[in-house]
């Protein structure tokens, strides 16, 4: 039977009537128990209503989640009909609605545009999924209108295409049932190059500055982003002394100093600085004064930078003394000048002639002098350095004076240097006039005088030569003659003591005193000396003495040709993309050339190529930067790589140049997307293959390079039932098993898998895994119906078991048999193909075994063959078939007397075979019309428990028999009894009473004693009992009370009185003995008695009444009482006993006659009627239920049971003791 209807049917909703499909009569569908089963599926989606034999929904149904995205979708199940069995086959075909909208992947799509990428460019986007199958699937796309997109749609694939130039995010998302937004990102492409903050960065520090002090900050901007924008620095062409001083942060622009900086040396530095983003593009600036070139670089690609020039101005600082250039000392000796002693006051002596490298105020010298051999003889001139007379020189001055000159500058803190000058005054010297005219009053003069001296002292002392010379000439060559230009007798010169003194420099040249030539002593290099600086001046000091004269030589150093441009780097790298639009500029480093003027970098050459040229460019400062412009298009697949030469030339004689090379990589702009060598993959795997399996290999290649050619595969839209059956590798694009493979539950996969580029861009194809089916499945046991209860009676035949046997495998392995245990009563029974019955053998008895596990092994025909076991349980079902057994057939019980109502007694229990209610018992006392001990126990009717419903007196009955019933809850109900005997023991609550002698009101019985009677004769006996029983009966004897203390004795037991001594003749003739009678209960009770006896004079004395005496009772110990108690309480147990049983069972009289009949017997005043000592220690009630035979001796009786009882006797004799002798209480 197969039935067509839509999924989402609301459960209970009518599918189809099977009873009249199968022409079935609706009661037919109940009788027969008709059932829905499931195949291979433990959820049930219809159920058949037994009342009119319909089909219904019974749970939900989704097609999406049981079919997936298969064209048919169809359930299987079974229509089970019990007696006879029958099977039907249902199939279920459920039709798809359109019940879920498409759904793309995520909720959000992002994809990365270049800004430079060309119209026309698509991007591919993932299509949305819909579950649903057919038309109501996905069937358009549509995008929100916008500028710059628009969307194409071939087959399954969904691009984004550029309609116009990207300039802003776009949001699009479809019209239909769902949407997504797409967020556009457009990349940076890199054209754009740093740009400083100034052309022309200006900064001064003071020389000595420490190390890591920052001189200044370059700052250079990108308008690009990312690693486009990323700003490093870096210096430009400066020489390696520079670099040795200064350092630059390649992140923060910050120039510091990490070396000495010495204003002697240097006093200014240029520095070209360049800055460069990611990818190369540059820009620069200078720094003035300090020539540092800084090179800001960003990190796109190609990297732009620019440069900058940072001018630093370096201050003085007082770091140098004074340097005495005359005198100066020749070896070991100092410097002796020669004074007319004819000198007047105010004449000049001699000059200290001193420098000091600093400047300004740091190189104003005074002098002063410290020491001297007349104090007051010589001055000099605090400003000028002049020694003159102040006085005449006399007769009485020495003819040596020493002095010691200190020369100071007005730095801060002062340096100083000090110099010693011999003064040797002749008589032989005549005076100059000139010198004698020139005097100069130093404590009246001014600043302004002192300067307007200072300034003639120079003119006229130095004389300055000026001499120009080229660069790198050879030692030794001749700079120009000083003697010739200075009109003096080469001779003269070494007469003089002529010599070159540097100023702070090193000594390049020297003078040659022999020819009057100027020599170079070192080489001389204009670029190491003065850098870029356009003069370049040396100057040095020719001094001459006798008389002291100063000449200023200054060497003008001219440059030659002797430096070719250089690029700061032979390889200049650049990353273009491809898509860079033509006209693009990129900034290139400028060649350096250490020469100046024409000799310097006049023009460049590019090699010849299609696609770029040079251009020169012109900042605002006047600076000239090279430029590489785009001409021609860039196509990254046709040239991937560009290289070009470079040439740089300067204007000397001969002409110099540079090389450099440039290497351009084409970047790729995304402009390909991944393409599969195949549109449709097949391959086929075995099921059960282990994970890791290779099932195909997937190839997509990409013409593009890096990010943009770099493919990762993935899955579209895989479902939950495949997701963890197969992977994909997303760089080699290798599909692997990576879980169960099962033919049975999918014979074939298709996936759709995407290739996808760095960029966004992808491509799809399809896999088609086809499932190689083995023989691996193991033969299925399903159990369609089973009763877990069967009932013991069952007859032979009965189903118990409904199962279902089958193989997933197909041909002999699919072919099953099924088999269970021989020795269980159960048997298989096989009516229709692949099911089995699982029937009754036998009679079953649950009390035998109550449940069965029986194992089904199902086996298949396949090589080697498979099988399964399954173990169904049957649990045998009771019935009321036994009654209730009491674990004893009779209890007994004893029960203290006076024990209040409720109190527990015993607890009774039976036990019945069967279970459930079947073994649940209740008791209850079964009713006895003809007594009523029945009401003397109550029962619990669940536990079996008794206790007592009235008080027990011992005294009125030791025992009575109830019977307790036991009946379960089956039903019929069974029932069993059991007797109970129940024993009331004894309390000691009653107090003894005494028979003998009798004690009346106003009447006391006298017994006679014969006057001969000896010590120990028995005189009378007092004679009581004890309702009680056990040690509460046990009596004891004592007198309280006598006329003679000492004459009469009582046993202690036996109560018998008798003579201590025998009579005297001053003894009473009556005497009065009051004897005190206690039981031997916890709580002892007692009683007394009044004994009166006379002695009588002719009785005669009887032997028997004194041989029998107990001597030796006064010696009895405690051992000896212990066993008497001992043996009295076994005799009465085994009395009682023996009475129980008789009464019982012979009920008949025996009498015990004793074999003395010659023993004496009492007289009838020493017996009441109805009591008398039965033995030597107890005494006994006299009642119908025995008869007493006594004789003279106490201690013996015969006695035999009678026919009734009568228990009342002794409680009414023991009231009418009470009432006569209420003492006795």
């Amino acid at each position: 039977m197969s039935y067509s209807f839509p999924e989402e049917m609301k459960r209970g909703s009518v599918i189809g009537n099977i009873a009249k499909d199968l022409g079935l009569e609706t009661g037919a569908v109940s009788k027969r128990r008709a059932r829905i089963d499931t195949d291979g599926s433990d959820k049930r989606y219809c159920d058949i209503n037994l009342n009119n034999g319909e089909l219904i929904v019974a749970d939900r149904i989704d097609r999406e989640g049981l079919c997936g995205e298969k064209a048919s979708c169809v359930l299987k199940h079974e229509l089970v009909l019990e007696n006879p069995l029958e099977l039907h086959r249902i199939t279920l075909h459920i039709q798809d609605i359109n019940d879920n909208s498409p759904q793309f992947k995520e909720e959000m799509i992002n994809i990365e545009i270049r800004e430079s990428a060309d119209r026309g460019a698509r991007f591919v986007i993932e299509e949305a999924h819909d579950a649903d199958v057919g038309q109501n699937s996905v069937q358009q796309y549509s995008l929100k209108k916008n500028e710059n997109f628009i969307l194409a749609a071939d087959g399954n694939t969904i691009e984004l295409v550029l309609r116009d130039f990207v300039k802003s995010l776009i949001r699009g998302s479809p019209q239909d049932h769902c949407s997504v937004v797409i967020h556009v990102t457009v990349l940076d492409a890199n054209d754009n190059a740093p740009v400083f903050s100034q052309a022309v960065y200006k900064a001064s520090l003071p020389e000595n500055s420490p190390p890591d002090n920052v001189v200044v900050t370059v700052s250079a901007t990108d308008a690009d982003e990312g690693v486009n924008g990323d700003v490093t620095y870096e210096f430009g062409h400066v020489t390696e002394d520079v670099k040795k001083i200064f350092s630059i942060d390649r992140k923060m622009g910050e120039i510091r100093v990490i070396g000495t900086v010495d204003y002697e040396s240097t006093t200014s530095f240029e520095i070209r600085v360049k800055a460069k983003d990611g990818l190369g593009l540059s820009s620069y600036a200078k720094l003035r004064s300090f020539k540092v070139q800084v090179t800001a670089r960003d990190n796109g690609s190609p990297p732009l930078s620019s440069n900058v020039t940072v001018s630093v101005f370096i201050s003085d600082v007082n770091d140098n003394s004074p340097q005495i250039l005359y005198p100066a000392p020749e070896g070991n000796s100092f410097m002796t000048e020669l004074v007319p002693k004819a000198a007047h006051g105010g004449s000049l002596v001699s000059k200290v002639i001193a420098v000091d490298a600093d400047t300004g105020q740091n190189a104003w010298l005074s002098y002063h002098i410290v020491k001297s051999t007349d104090p007051g003889l010589f001055t000099i001139g605090v400003h000028s350095g002049e020694i003159r007379t102040q006085r005449d020189i006399s007769e009485s001055d020495s003819m040596k004076q020493n002095l010691i000159v200190a020369v100071k500058d007005n730095g801060q803190p002062s340096l100083s240097a000090t110099c010693s000058m011999y003064l040797l005054i002749s008589d032989n010297l005549a005076e100059v006039p000139e010198l004698k005219d020139i005097s100069y009053d130093d404590k009246n003069s001014k600043l302004t005088s002192y300067l307007i001296i200072a300034l003639v002292c120079v003119s006229t002392f130095f004389l300055t030569f000026i001499i120009i010379i080229l660069e790198e000439m050879q030692r030794g060559s001749i700079i120009g003659n000083v003697a010739r230009d200075l009109g003096l007798k080469v001779t003269e010169l070494g007469a003089r003591r002529a010599r070159v003194v540097a100023e702070g420099t090193r000594q390049l040249c020297e003078l040659d005193t022999a020819s009057g030539n100027l020599l170079i002593s070192q080489r001389i290099d204009r670029e190491e000396l003065c850098a870029q600086t356009s003069v370049c001046i040396l100057q040095y000091q020719l001094l001459l003495e006798n008389p002291l004269q100063a000449f200023s030589l200054v060497l003008d150093i001219a440059d030659i040709n002797d430096n070719s441009p250089a690029f700061a780097a032979e390889e200049i790298k650049l990353d273009l993309v491809e898509s860079t639009v033509l006209g693009r500029r990129f900034p290139l480093e400028s060649a350096h050339d250490p020469d100046l003027g024409t000799n310097s970098v006049r023009e460049y050459k590019l090699s010849l190529n299609d696609h770029f040229a040079l251009e020169l460019s012109t900042q605002i400062n006047g600076n000239t930067y090279l430029e590489l412009v785009l001409k021609k298009a860039l196509d990254r697949e046709a040239q991937a790589q560009h290289v070009l030469k470079i040439n740089a030339i300067d204007g000397g004689n001969p002409v110099r140049s540079g090389t450099a090379s440039i290497h351009i990589r084409v970047l790729d702009a995304n402009d390909n997307v991944p393409v599969f060598s195949q549109r449709v993959y097949k391959a086929s795997v075995p099921e059960n293959s282990p994970i890791g399996t290779v099932i195909a290999a997937l190839n997509a290649t990409d013409v593009d390079e890096g990010v943009y050619g770099d493919i990762t595969y993935s899955f579209s839209h895989l479902s939950d039932t495949v997701g963890g059956v197969v992977d994909i590798n997303p760089l080699t694009g290798e599909v692997r098993v990576a879980g169960a493979i099962d033919y049975e539950e999918a014979s074939m996969h298709e996936l759709d898998v995407q290739a996808k580029d760095g960029g966004g861009q992808a491509s799809h194809c399809k896999l088609v895994i086809d499932v190689i089916d083995v023989n691996d499945n193991k033969p299925v046991i399903e159990i369609k119906s089973a009763s877990a209860n069967v009932a013991e009676d069952s007859k032979p035949g009965t189903m118990v078991a409904l199962i279902n046997v089958y193989d997933l495998d197909t041909g002999a392995s699919g072919r099953v048999t099924c088999t269970i245990p021989d020795y269980v009563p159960f048997k298989i029974v096989s009516e229709v193909k692949n099911y089995y019955m699982l029937v009754t053998d036998e009679i079953l008895d649950r009390e035998v075994q109550p449940e069965y596990n029986i194992t089904v092994t199902a086996t298949d025909a396949g090589s080697p063959s498979l099988s399964s076991v399954k173990v169904i349980t049957i649990v045998v079902k009771d019935i009321n078939d036994n009654a209730p057994t009491f674990t004893q057939s009779e209890y007994s019980a004893n029960v203290l007397e006076n024990q209040p109502v409720g109190t527990f007694v015993m607890k009774v229990k039976a036990e019945d075979i069967d279970d459930a209610s079947n073994a649940k018992i209740l008791y209850q006392i079964s009713r006895d019309a003809s007594s009523d001990a029945s009401s003397f126990l109550t029962i619990s009717s669940e536990t079996g428990e008794l206790f007592t419903s009235r008080l027990f007196d011992y005294e009125q009955s030791v025992h009575f028999q109830i019977k307790v019933m036991a009946r379960d809850g089956g039903a019929p109900p069974l029932s069993t009894t059991c007797a109970v005997n129940v024993f009331i023991k004894d309390q000691n609550d009653n107090a003894p009473v005494v028979l003998y002698p009798l004690q009346s009101s106003g009447y006391i019985a006298e017994d006679m004693v014969p006057v001969e009677a000896p010590k120990g004769y028995l005189v009378t006996k007092v004679v009581a009992v004890d309702a009680d029983s056990g040690h509460n009966a046990w009596l004891s004897y004592r007198i309280i009370r006598a006329t003679r203390p000492n004459l009469f004795t009582v046993g202690q037991h036996t109560g018998e009185i008798r003579t201590v001594r025998a009579f005297a003749e001053d003894d009473e003739p009556k005497h009065t003995v009051i004897v005190l009678v206690s039981d031997n209960g916890p709580e002892s009770l007692s009683a007394t008695v009044t004994v009166s006896i006379a002695i009588g004079v002719g009785l005669p004395v009887l032997n028997e009444l004194f041989e029998m005496a107990d001597d030796s009772q006064d010696s009895d110990d405690l051992t000896l009482y212990l066993i008497v108690a001992l043996i009295s309480v076994s005799s009465l147990l085994v009395l009682l006993i023996g009475w129980v049983f008789y009464f019982k069972l012979c009920r008949r009289g025996y009498v015990y006659r004793s074999t003395a009949a010659n023993l004496p017997v009492f007289p009838a005043p020493y017996c009441a009627p109805s009591f008398t000592d039965f033995s030597r220690c107890r005494t006994l009630l006299k009642d119908e239920r025995y008869d007493s035979f006594l004789t003279t001796g106490s201690w013996r009786g015969d006695f035999r049971f009678g026919s009734n009882t009568d228990t009342d006797t002794l409680k009414k004799r023991k009231r009418s003791l009470s009432e006569k002798h209420p003492e006795a209480r």
